[in-house]
């Protein structure tokens, strides 16, 4: 069971990735629900960012500075626009997610309008909606919980801030340190 303390363990982030790995065996998700679910939880524990921060975030607010260094252009709390660098694991599982829908991993051959996070339809050109997020995230915290769907509730709901804390606690979601 997960703890519902603020941040993850790294005990938990285990946990929630050994379940998200086995999400299309051990619960019937979809092959692509699931890699989008693992997009999310990798991308979010690298950048430190909540998936309601990058939602928005198309293709072309990905930006390579002089030192070939990747950074995402996205908007935070209270509307600021930030840069939020992108760390070998973000890089790798934007990669790997973008050639699972079918799209170039390649940022030479992106299409800037493509949204960084997808739809779980079959139209990979739209964005998903924050409502359809929300509620696939509680899915698999619930899923995760088998212990007591209270418990579940209160993980999703602090599962964006915990990946957060997450990243800022284990030196593994930032290498560069």
């Amino acid at each position: 069971m997960l703890k519902t303390s603020h941040a993850f363990s790294e005990g938990d982030w285990a946990l929630v990735r050994t379940i998200a790995d086995g999400l299309e065996w051990s619960y019937g998700w979809s092959a692509a629900a699931a890699q989008w679910l693992r997009f999310l939880l990798d991308f979010g524990y690298a950048t430190g960012q909540r998936a309601s921060e990058f939602v928005g975030a198309t293709l072309g607010h990905v930006e390579t500075d002089p030192r070939g260094d990747y950074w995402l252009r996205v908007t935070g709390k209270g509307k600021k626009l930030a840069r939020v660098a992108l760390p070998p694991l973000a890089w790798d599982a934007l990669a790997r997610y973008l050639a699972d829908r079918g799209l170039p991993p390649t940022q030479l051959h992106w299409r800037p309008e493509t949204p960084v996070v997808g739809n779980l339809e079959t139209d990979s050109s739209s964005a998903i909606s924050s409502v359809r997020r929300w509620m696939v995230m509680l899915r698999f915290f619930h899923q995760g919980d088998r212990g007591g769907s209270r418990a579940a509730r209160r993980k999703a709901a602090s599962g964006e801030s915990a990946l957060d804390a997450a990243h800022a606690r284990h030196p593994r979601a930032r290498p560069w340190c």
